[in-house]
């Protein structure tokens, strides 16, 4: 079969999208003709991403403060779908953008600046729409894919829309984590989206690998949501992955290469999807991953990696080792857990030598009472000495912040802000997002639901607009004190001259910093 497969807008262009190109390499493997794309990397794509951040703070000006890098794709995506659906219907239109752009639920806003939105939607899909026109006329599809993630949601509906105008026969499928954090296939948001959506064939949740093969075999009739429970959770051997295909991607515009050495998570964190969502942790063995690394160096000339697992710590010594072992002049950049083995000077002098440049620590709080409330399994001070020792090699330490998690209060808060304090010289970065709650998914949902309750954000009017209902906890940190938190640790960041680099430019600065602290 001819197979397209894209990820539309919009998504960080940090490293080619390892979804896609990890497929392309299996079904090729197979004997079929693959083509893939990511919208991403389109120059125009990228500017009007930066533009409506820019134009957002102009209308909401509390969104210069609310970290809305991290925290706006979410509201980005949702404002796309009200425009997208009722962009015809001004009055509708304006009342659900007002709902969705009072991001902290305190903004006073004027619907006659909307128009300067719509003028920026009207340009991304009048683009949005040549690529695509272009890539079906270049490869002639049968099967034609989008990854869907809750930033590209709405240009995955727009863009397979489109297809199915241009050639109604081109199978249309929407695959990956889904439209918000937690989606499963039994999900109603799921059902719903494959109800209202009937230019839709299909939905699949869970190992793209396996249920796309599937598919393309004739195993699953159209308009049906598929899901790992569909083919009693037939587990991929990771080690029978082969190196990802990048061909057909524009490589140079990325920052570092994906490779992949795992899937799941062993543990589970309360506000985590991953155990969920991949059922099991599985490693590849270190052989595999070198391999990998060879080849895509070799390939496109490049020696910067980007460890795409949700969790590096378990691959990473004999990751390290070999790659220190066979002398490969690169680097990696990895998620991992501030774990005990991470306190150990000799551990991390081995991870330093075998090329890791940058960690990225889920740390979500400096409160040990919340962490445990989490089931992070670590504590405060050992996240701090974690810093330090990191840092004392001169590894960045990128760190990523959780606030209004459920039964945080300002003695907790300040637990963090004080965190801030103590060691902002070994953290290289810092990234606050709020928490976001669904009542699936998640591995405390049900929990947090029963503990706190839980209310509808948008009115019901809009759901068949955004397909998607949204919810918040009751009695606990609502919308207005989680984005004042949220403000508060930016203006503490600043103040401890911590970055957050989303630019060339802030990167640029923050690399400056570091060196200046720990790599001279």
């Amino acid at each position: 079969m001819k197979v397209f497969l894209c990820m539309p807008p919009f998504w960080d262009a940090l490293c080619p999208p390892l979804g896609i190109t990890s497929l392309q390499a299996y079904l090729k493997k197979r004997d079929h003709q693959v083509s893939i794309y990511d919208f991403n990397t389109d120059a125009s794509i990228l500017k009007w991403y930066q533009k409506y951040f820019q134009l957002l703070v102009d209308v909401v000006p509390a969104a210069k403060e609310l970290n809305i890098m991290r925290n706006g794709p979410d509201y980005f995506s949702r404002h796309q779908m009200a425009w997208l659906f009722l962009r015809n219907n001004h009055v509708k239109y304006q009342e659900l953008t007002s709902l969705i752009l009072n991001i902290d639920d305190c903004q006073e806003l004027e619907p006659g600046e909307f128009y300067r939105f719509d003028t920026l939607f009207q340009e991304i899909y009048a683009h949005i729409k040549e690529l695509t026109v272009q890539n079906i006329k270049e490869f002639s599809p049968e099967l034609f894919g989008c990854t869907l993630l809750s930033s590209t949601f709405p240009a995955a509906l727009y863009i397979l829309l489109l297809v199915k105008e241009i050639d109604p026969s081109i199978l249309t499928v929407l695959g990956g984590p889904g439209a918000f954090i937690g989606a499963h296939a039994d999900s109603s948001d799921t059902k719903r989206i494959l109800e209202k959506c009937d230019w839709i064939d299909n939905i699949l949740i869970g190992e793209g690998e396996v249920l796309l093969e599937n598919l393309i075999n004739g195993k699953f009739p159209k308009r049906e949501i598929v899901s790992m429970k569909d083919i009693d959770y037939q587990l991929l051997n990771m080690d029978s992955l082969p190196t990802p295909d990048y061909t057909g991607l524009d490589y140079i515009k990325y920052f570092n290469l994906s490779i992949t050495g795992s899937r799941g998570c062993p543990y589970k964190c309360s506000f985590c999807y991953e155990t969920n969502y991949w059922k099991k942790y599985r490693k590849r063995s270190v052989e595999n991953i070198i391999n990998d690394i060879k080849k895509l160096r070799t390939s496109y000339n490049k020696n910067d990696f980007y460890l795409c697992d949700s969790l590096g710590n378990f691959i990473s010594k004999e990751l390290a080792s070999m790659i220190k072992q066979e002398s490969l002049p690169i680097h990696w950049d990895a998620y991992m857990r501030a774990d005990k083995e991470l306190l150990d000077p000799d551990y991390i002098r081995l991870l330093a030598k075998g090329g890791l440049r940058r960690v990225r620590l889920g740390m979500e709080s400096g409160s040990d009472e919340i962490l445990k409330l989490m089931d992070k399994k670590v504590t405060a001070e050992q996240m701090g000495e974690v810093l330090k020792v990191l840092s004392s090699f001169g590894i960045r330490t990128s760190t990523l912040w959780i606030i209004g998690y459920p039964g945080e209060d300002e003695e907790h808060f300040q637990e963090t802000l004080d965190f801030l304090t103590n060691y902002h010289e070994y953290i290289y970065a810092a990234d606050p997002w709020q928490f976001i709650f669904h009542p699936t998914g998640l591995v405390s949902s049900e929990s947090f639901e029963s503990e706190y309750g839980m209310y509808q954000l948008y009115p019901d009017e809009f759901t068949d607009t955004l397909l998607v209902k949204y919810y918040e906890l009751k009695n606990v940190a609502g919308l207005k004190e989680k984005f004042k938190r949220i403000s508060r640790v930016d203006l503490h960041l600043k103040k401890l001259g911590v970055p957050n680099p989303y630019s060339i430019m802030e990167l640029s600065l923050a690399n400056k910093r570091w060196k200046e602290l720990h790599e001279n």
